[in-house]
């Protein structure tokens, strides 16, 4: 015969030691709750990054083309007798104005005859040097001198080339597929060897099409005038399309595949992850390209570094903040 004494005290003993183990287990629960939390907002192996922020900005494509620096106008001297040049007054490279004397020119009669009239001595006598001056009409720089002192020329002959500076300009070949954004009046940027940048526009255009190359010739002329030597090798650069108020970002931040035929983007949302989203690029000028579509907004944070490869919704640790 068994004889329990003391039930009531052994019930409150056992619900006290299950309201215990429940306050236990509740107690846990809390203390892993957060450390899951923080695992999941510092989810391990994360991609590091850097990002930049879209910018608004005036771009310009240009068109980038060689130019050649030539003389529009220069003067021909040509001898106007048949004879001897006497004497050449001005060397390659000098100035001549208007009127100077460039040559003098024994005509071939007058050289004949020098024996002769030199024994006449009556001064009633007709006497004739046949020296005939050879004058610049436009004022220049010599380029050449055909012809030295004793040689015999003809009439006609072309005796010395005259440059004039101020008709400098730079020859372009313009693809004729781009007439329409080239005019008359368009001003361009110049890159002369040495990396010197000057400023010039369009001033003419030859009404013709070469046959083989389907391109047009154009004229600059420099906005400040200067002495340029002649088949000088300049680099013209022509703003064809313009957007004054353009959503760009760097190069590096477009990604493409092999082709190039689809465009994206890698953007980070909610601080950590990067989605793909696709674009429609515009004008590009040196390293920085519009972005027409989707219009972005100045606080978007777009991925220049890390992206590449990236997969889409991709948990990443942004390194440049």
């Amino acid at each position: 015969m068994i004889i329990i004494t003391g039930t009531g005290d052994l019930v409150n003993t056992l619900q006290r030691l299950i309201i215990l183990i429940f306050l236990a287990v509740l107690i846990t629960a809390c203390h892993h709750k957060p450390a899951e939390l923080s695992t999941a907002s510092n989810i391990p192996g994360k991609i590091p990054v850097e990002f930049v922020h879209p910018e608004i900005k005036a771009i310009k494509n240009y068109l980038t083309l060689n130019g050649v620096s030539s003389y529009l106008k220069e003067e021909i001297i040509r001898s106007t007798v048949t004879g001897y040049v006497q004497d050449i007054k001005k060397k390659i490279g000098d100035t001549v104005s208007p009127g100077q004397v460039l040559f003098l020119v024994k005509t071939k009669e007058s050289a004949a005859l020098q024996g002769f009239t030199e024994k006449i001595t009556d001064s009633n006598d007709l006497r004739f040097n046949g020296v005939i001056p050879v004058k610049a009409h436009q004022s220049g720089i010599i380029r050449n001198i055909d012809f030295n002192t004793g040689s015999y020329i003809h009439e006609g002959d072309i005796l010395a080339t005259i440059l004039q500076p101020e008709t400098i300009v730079l020859q372009i070949n313009v693809p004729y597929e781009y007439h329409q954004y080239v005019k008359i009046g368009e001003q361009c940027q110049l890159i002369f060897p040495g990396h010197m940048i000057k400023t010039g526009h369009i001033s003419k255009i030859l009404p013709t099409v070469d046959p083989v190359t389907q391109t047009q010739k154009y004229f600059v002329t420099l906005n400040h005038y200067e002495i340029l030597p002649e088949n000088l090798k300049v680099v013209v650069k022509l703003p064809v399309i313009e957007s004054k108020k353009a959503i760009v970002l760097p190069k590096k931040a477009i990604l493409s595949n092999e082709t190039e035929t689809s465009f994206w983007i890698m953007k980070i949302v909610h601080d950590s992850l990067a989605i793909k989203v696709p674009v429609l690029p515009g004008i590009v000028s040196g390293d920085t390209i519009e972005i027409i579509s989707p219009r972005l907004s100045v606080k978007d944070t777009i991925i220049t570094k890390g992206n590449y490869g990236l997969d889409d919704s991709t948990f990443v640790m942004i390194t440049n903040k």
